[in-house]
């Protein structure tokens, strides 16, 4: 079988499905292709906490990011499809020496709009209606109009605007080999569902990037970082139910309300320069790429990880006494060696465009999935991409990568597993199944 659409979309998670719903407008009924591996939503999209927050280091994120709440919220008017959403603001907790940076980030989010105001320990600790323990070497930020959605809702919400927008989405569809002409342009798709034709391709795999482009000779620097999710059961007595979502930058935590008197635990992406070497290094060991998320790996974590999750909330809330562990699973970030997003057209192939989100997809979606299809319909984006695109991650040939490679595996595979929570024996193990 071949098929040919103006624009094929590989990857069906929120990322591809954004870009595919955004072109589905603009292109109508046979137009736009979306190519999943699996289903839609079943790699990182299906795992996520649901968190859309504003807070930036970067300011064009920050106003890309308000705008993307935005149109969470407004969801019906974009997409077609009603979402539900909670808005229980969140508090940032940082510490004393890392105050001026966060005062940093409040100030160029208040030129971009966005509340973000300096709590002193009194008013954090009534905000979480005193629930939570402050210290004296922390400071406290607060971003009321921080979101959370639910996932589940979401997957629905995808499937149902795919329809709306007429997208042609092919399921179960493995990308066999990426086929280029002569001036080098992606030509054709070849899957398990036959040959597909095309004049222009979204990149949006997230960490399966890398693998997937390497057949057709391109790099692609993204790799995955592991992190233990866990739900707890609490009583319900013991937090209020406008907790905001506490994110604490001191010990590196994300909690969340979540249905069914739950508390939801994750760690944000690791901001250590070793840490994320490891990540590529170990990448770069995991010859299935990205499909190490559906591996043992992605079912597995350290005990003692999960430990230190129930101290670090009887540290914080103390009222939850001893919180039972629900459900834990190791998931992941898609990461770059920046942390930065890979936005908009590539260089190397005039008619290849990227979204990747490095670990942040679900907060972007709806307004990356329209700056990608305003690029490939040469529109205007409405934003300066200049900070995400990828060839910040070359040298002045626009040809050689400049991040981690399998050299340095050895070297951070130790790293690499205590960072992760996993044992050295694990991860050799895993590798040498």
């Amino acid at each position: 079988m071949s098929q040919h659409f103006h624009v094929v979309v590989i990857g069906g998670g929120v990322l591809g499905c954004a870009c595919a719903i955004a072109l589905g407008r603009r292109l109508g009924a046979g137009g736009v292709a979306l190519l999943e591996s699996r289903v839609i939503g079943s790699g990182l999209s299906a795992r996520h906490s649901g968190i859309v927050r504003a807070a930036n280091r970067s300011r064009m994120a920050a106003r890309m990011a308000k705008q993307a709440a935005d149109m969470w919220r407004q969801l019906q008017s974009h997409w077609g499809v009603k979402l539900t959403y909670q808005t229980p603001g969140a508090l940032w907790i940082t510490s004393e020496q890392d105050a001026a940076s966060w005062q940093a980030i409040a100030q160029h989010l208040a030129l971009e709009g966005v509340a973000f105001t300096e709590l002193s320990a009194e008013e954090a600790t009534a905000l979480c209606e005193h629930v939570i323990s402050t210290h004296p070497q922390e400071r406290y930020f607060y971003e009321p109009e921080a979101m959370i959605l639910e996932t589940g809702e979401i997957l629905t919400a995808l499937h149902q605007a795919l329809r709306n927008h007429s997208v042609a989405v092919f399921e179960h569809c493995q990308v066999e080999d990426i086929l280029r002409n002569s001036r080098g342009e992606v030509e054709a798709l070849t899957t398990s569902q036959g040959r597909f034709s095309c004049d222009y391709i979204i990149n949006a795999a997230g960490a399966w990037s890398a693998h997937l482009f390497a057949r057709c000779g391109l790099v692609i620097p993204v790799a995955l970082e592991p992190v233990l999710a866990a739900n707890f059961l609490i009583s319900h007595r013991a937090i209020p139910e406008n907790l905001p979502i506490i994110a604490d930058q001191v010990h590196r935590f994300y909690i969340r309300r979540w249905p069914g008197s739950q508390l939801h635990v994750h760690r944000p992406r690791s901001r250590d320069p070793q840490a994320i070497k490891a990540a590529f290094a170990l990448s770069a060991l995991a010859l299935e790429g990205a499909d190490q998320i559906y591996g043992v790996a992605g079912r597995t974590y350290s005990d003692d990880a999960l430990t230190h999750y129930q101290v670090y909330l009887r540290d914080r809330i103390p009222k939850v006494g001893s919180p039972i562990a629900l459900t834990s699973f190791c998931s992941f970030f898609d990461i770059t060696p920046d942390l930065g997003f890979i936005l908009g057209p590539d260089p190397r192939v005039a008619n290849l465009f990227h979204c990747l989100g490095a670990g942040q997809a679900l907060k972007y979606a709806p307004v990356f999935g329209e700056i990608t299809a305003a690029l490939v319909c040469a529109e205007d984006p409405g934003f300066d991409l200049q900070e995400f695109t990828i060839e910040r991650f070359f040298t002045g040939t626009g040809q050689q990568p400049c991040f981690p490679t399998q050299v340095e595996v050895f070297l951070v595979l130790k790293i690499g597993a205590r960072c992760y929570g996993y044992s050295l024996s694990s991860v050799l193990g895993y590798f040498h199944q």
